[in-house]
């Protein structure tokens, strides 16, 4: 490096003065020999020792390499990056270099400065100049934060939100849009006006045609979906012109004619989780124990490419890689024992695909049937996500994707939307955009500027601002559905009792930070209310069918007391014999109706449990003297309707009864084993004894009496096949097929 002359340094530091930032130049020992009054102001406002010394007498330099070092021990990465771009310069690698870094005050105030690098050719040297381009960078942050929050809007609203553009091709469409249309979020961008609206219909084509000419435009409107099927949407149609000076319309639109349709299907569950498990953002299934797939929902299908009769004679193993299928059957088996059980694992589509999925089991019991019900988020939208951000922050001077509309213009759209919307923003959850569905729930015009805490008292019990308290704490959505709050109005001065669908999404900046929250409800009050109703009346004929089986019994045991009296007063054993039998044949019918009176399920009874009752009474009853008669059973649990289990209990009755009385003339002691079993649908029933072997079914005299002709009557009624084995005693067998319900 040539030896600086005084000239120079007069001149060049007269140069550097009129520089308005922060300057200083180096030599090839990262020595710094010049600096301007900035650079040392700037040194004695944030508590650095001044630099002084004289060049030319020698005196001591201090190195900017030292002070690059100890930055990036700090933990500083900008710090590492100055050094590499100086030192290119240097070395006459690049002609110059840039970099924009923190550099925060000592009280914590955050500033940001520009650091520009030049080679100062003819002695060798290296310029450098910081500027502070805080303003600029706050403005930048304040776009990327309302571009945040705009996103945050997008794409978790509840209304469906398509930007067309003035030929009628779709530009943009949110997910809820994607959804309502039945779309794949790519694929509706490449639809247009006619394939999404029914212009068939006169007043859709006239609203169609308004929307794209007016510049706010609401109405009602018939919408088709990609296969075809129409709904009746509310829309609210707004033109603006884009950055290009294109003219655009955004459509804010929701199904109307949905809530018509829940409403009937309360009636029935099975339509009703139909449509719930459909709707959530994953793949749902269930899985009885033999692993095979009992319900899915449609994004299964979609995801794995299986049609549903290929799902219906899977397994869930199948659906994963050979190499993992041994783990996934584990936490299978540790869901059924435990409970619950999280796993991620790829999952293997139709085509050979691999997809990663965060799977959650939970145990589910019903009807003594334990079932499996799993849900399942694709995890390659968050592996994007953390390669976006990672991109974001490796380029740290691109600035955020532009939003599509900005912060005035979603406001316009938010101020028309049909749902009650809000943002809430800062530690005081102040409101700071509104729009009128939520003022007219409140009854409040002037609600902007205002915190949480100043209308909570409109709500009875402050129902919900503790949700949104932990929202804006915890950083986590809050999804509530029906949450049922008493809103006092304002204008009308009465309380309103209110069901409402209700999304918290927590507001973020590019720090990851939360500062606001996103409020959006859906009243769906008629929907709750008709629900509860339908409850209520359910629950009112329960307690109608349990007086009726109450009543049964009691009307049956009257009539046995009746045949009782007629017994004490009969003379005739013949007849008496006949009474007693028709008296248990009443007696199997009464225990059936006592059951279902007890029992949670009106509709049918564990015949395993009523055999163990009936038939130690008909043993008590039955007229053996001199004759002890054992038993026992071998019995699984058969659960059947009233429909078969009545004429099963009166069968039962007639074959223990003419064991008792056929069996064992020359005996003391006897044995009664009875049995029952299901086989894949298949119920049989069996009553044998160890007696001298009666094939009393056969017999022609028997076949005459009233129990032989009621067992081949209620055997065929329920169309079951009869077998009689007469082998070191008499065997007899009923099998039919169970009755399904319905």
């Amino acid at each position: 490096m040539k030896r600086l002359r005084k000239s120079f340094i007069t001149g060049f530091q007269a140069g550097i003065e009129a520089i308005d930032a922060n300057v200083a130049v180096i030599d090839r020992n990262w020595d710094i020999v010049l600096t301007n009054a900035s650079w040392q102001e700037f040194g004695e406002e944030n508590g650095y020792a001044p630099w002084q010394a004289d060049g030319i007498q020698g005196g001591e330099f201090e190195n900017y390499l030292e002070v690059l070092k100890k930055s990036i021990l700090d933990g500083e990465d900008t710090a590492l990056k100055a050094f590499i771009g100086i030192n290119a310069v240097m070395n006459d690698e690049q002609d110059t270099f840039e970099l924009e870094y923190p550099c925060h005050e000592p009280n914590g105030r955050k500033r940001w400065f520009r650091m520009d690098v030049m080679k100062v050719d003819e002695f060798d040297l290296v310029l450098l100049r910081h500027h502070n381009i805080s303003r600029t960078h706050s403005a930048e942050l304040a776009l990327q934060a309302t571009g945040n929050q705009l996103n945050q809007f997008f794409e978790n609203t509840l209304e469906g939100i398509i930007i067309m553009g003035a030929d009628g091709r779709i530009l943009e469409a949110n997910p809820r849009a994607a959804e309502l249309l039945r779309y794949d979020a790519e694929d509706i961008i490449s639809e247009n006006r006619d394939g999404i609206f029914d212009i068939l219909d006169e007043n859709t084509l006239s609203l169609v045609d308004k929307m794209q000419k007016n510049g706010h435009q609401p109405g009602v409107a018939r919408m088709k979906t990609k296969s075809g099927q129409h709904f009746t949407a509310e829309l609210t149609a707004t033109n603006f012109v884009d950055r290009n000076g294109e003219l655009n319309t955004n459509i804010i639109f929701r199904e109307i004619n949905g809530h018509i349709v829940e409403g009937k299907a309360l009636a029935s569950e099975k339509k009703i989780s139909e449509s719930i498990i459909n709707s959530l953002p994953g793949i749902v299934y269930m899985i009885g124990e033999d692993l095979k797939f009992v319900r899915w929902n449609r994004y299964l299908v979609r995801t794995t490419g299986y049609t549903d009769d290929e799902l219906r004679g899977m397994t869930v193993l199948e659906l994963f890689p050979e190499d993992v299928r041994e783990v996934v059957a584990e936490k299978i088996k540790m869901v059924l024992e435990k409970g619950e059980a999280v796993l991620d694992a790829d999952i293997l589509t139709r085509e050979g695909k691999v997809i990663p999925f965060r799977l959650t089991g939970v145990r589910f019991e019903i009807n003594d049937k334990v079932y499996l019900i799993g849900t399942g988020l694709d995890m390659v939208e968050n592996r994007k996500l953390l390669i976006r951000n990672n991109e974001l922050l490796k380029l740290e001077r691109e600035a955020r994707k532009v939003a599509v509309v900005s912060r005035n213009e979603m406001a316009r759209m938010i101020q028309y939307a049909p749902s009650p919307i809000c943002f809430l923003e800062g530690k005081e959850l102040r409101i700071t955009i509104v729009n009128d569905a939520f003022r007219q729930i409140i009854g409040i015009t002037k609600l902007t500027g205002r915190t949480m805490e100043d209308i909570s008292g409109h709500i009875r019990g402050g129902a919900g601002i503790e949700e949104i308290r932990y929202v804006f704490e915890s950083g986590e959505t809050y999804t509530g559905n029906e949450m049922r709050m008493d809103i006092f109005n304002s204008a009308s001065e009465t309380f309103r009792e209110y069901y409402l669908n209700v999304v918290l999404q927590p507001v973020k900046n590019l720090e990851g930070k939360v500062y606001g929250v996103f409020i959006e409800a859906q009243d769906v009050t008629g929907v709750a209310k008709s629900r509860i109703a339908l409850q209520e009346s359910l629950r009112e004929k329960q307690v109608l069918i349990e007086e009726v089986h109450h009543r049964v019994k009691n009307n049956l045991a009257i009539i046995t007391g009746l045949l009782e009296l007629q017994i004490d007063q009969e003379e005739d054993e013949r007849t008496v014999n006949q009474l007693r039998d028709n008296q248990l044949r009443i007696y199997s019918m009464a225990a059936i109706h006592e059951m279902l009176y007890h029992n949670e399920k009106l509709s049918e009874i564990n015949f395993a449990e009523y055999i163990r009752i009936i038939v130690e009474k008909i043993l008590l009853s039955v007229d053996t003297p001199g004759l002890k008669i054992s038993w026992d059973t071998d019995l699984e649990p058969v659960v059947l309707s009233v429909n078969q289990a009545i004429p099963l209990a009166m069968i039962l009755n007639e074959l223990v009864t003419n064991a008792c009385k056929h069996a064992f003339p020359d005996k003391k002691k006897g044995h009664l084993h009875i049995g029952l079993s299901e086989n894949e649908g298949s119920v049989t029933l069996s009553v044998k004894d160890n007696g001298t072997g009666c094939d009393y079914l056969d017999d022609a005299m028997e076949r005459k009496k009233l129990g032989a002709t009621l067992i081949e009557l209620l055997s065929a009624q329920l169309r079951s096949e009869l077998e009689l084995y007469v082998n070191g005693g008499t065997k007899v067998s009923i099998r039919f097929e169970k009755e399904h319900k319905k």
